[in-house]
């Protein structure tokens, strides 16, 4: 059978077919018989119906492999990255600096405590972006709010401890400083892990819980680090620059676009004495203006970061040698 139209039997020229589905799939014939075939022919033609008619019937009867709809991936990314509701999770709080506080709107200019230095409207907003449904401001008036320096994460046999204080770490004292802030890996999805350090853990129960036995939310607030200018980066790495530079990375405190309105302006104005002090020397209130920070749950925490200032770049160094 040759392509193109014509379709020759025994190599005759003058002999064409006239079968309609050869016709059909090798377009149309140059020239059409009237007179009668021979029997040798028809039966040739008999046979392509035969085939033809079979290879239709099974290219209609072939189901095409169904692909994973949208719907079905979306259910399974969030089946995949969501956390169990019953993963037997322990947070313990302790180190208080607020216990079950009410907080009045006319008191979120005010700062949250001399070791946290935001003002309780900055953590408001903050806890509502990281749990939606305190976002309200009757749900934030009547929510008993609670602010520690220590917390304890237990889960499926890991045990963390996170301390968050200038002056209530129960240490030996060494050299009249009791200080431990610690430093911590943030996961963040498809974006990696992120460095940060903690300045407080945060209890929040809500006023129309569920059932009266419904855990308070907890989240930590940390403040965020950034690679250092003088980081080279290396596999979205900041790698240290210099002899250090397979050991160590080398990171900055993190920069907001503008002024935090808290401790600035007119409503650094309105603060009391008392909480101006705590921004005292002018100097620190200068490094807190563009302070970036954040609240996280408590399961997005991954590894501490051994990390320690650098003077010699005004940064910090991170041994990432060290787990």
């Amino acid at each position: 059978m040759k392509w193109g139209g014509s379709h020759r039997f025994n190599d005759t020229v003058d002999v064409e077919s006239k079968h309609r589905i050869s016709l059909k799939s090798h377009g149309e014939k140059i020239r059409v018989r009237t007179d009668t075939q021979t029997e040798k022919d028809l039966l040739r033609c008999v046979q392509e119906e035969i085939v033809f008619q079979t290879l239709d019937e099974l290219l209609d009867t072939a189901e095409e492999p169904v692909g994973v709809t949208i719907a079905e991936e979306i259910k399974d990314y969030r089946k995949r990255n969501a956390v169990p509701a019953e993963r037997n999770e322990i947070i313990s709080l302790t180190a208080p600096l607020h216990v079950d506080k009410y907080v009045a709107r006319d008191h979120h200019g005010r700062l949250v405590d001399r070791e946290v230095l935001l003002s309780w409207g900055e953590l408001f907003y903050m806890f509502s972006h990281c749990f939606p449904d305190f976002a309200n401001d009757r749900v934030q008036d009547g929510t008993k709010w609670s602010v520690h320096q220590h917390a304890v994460h237990e889960m499926e046999g890991s045990r963390y401890h996170f301390w968050c204080t200038d002056t209530r770490y129960p240490v030996i004292q060494r050299g009249g400083s009791r200080r431990r802030r610690d430093m911590i890996r943030v996961s963040g999805g498809n974006d990696g892990q992120h460095l940060a350090q903690i300045v407080a853990v945060v209890s929040a129960r809500h006023p129309n819980p569920p059932t009266p036995d419904t855990p308070p939310r907890v989240g930590v607030l940390v403040r965020w680090l950034t690679p250092h200018e003088d980081a080279i980066m290396y596999h979205d790495e900041p790698t240290c620059p210099g002899p250090l530079c397979y050991s160590h990375n080398l990171w900055s405190w993190h920069r907001t676009e503008v002024r935090r309105p808290a401790i600035s302006g007119y409503r650094y104005g309105r603060l009391s004495d008392t909480q101006k002090k705590w921004l005292d020397p002018p100097s620190k209130r200068d490094s807190l203006l563009f302070a970036s920070y954040d609240v996280v749950e408590v399961h997005s925490i991954g590894k501490y970061a051994n990390v320690a200032p650098d003077f010699d770049t005004d940064g910090f160094l991170q041994s990432v040698s060290w787990s």
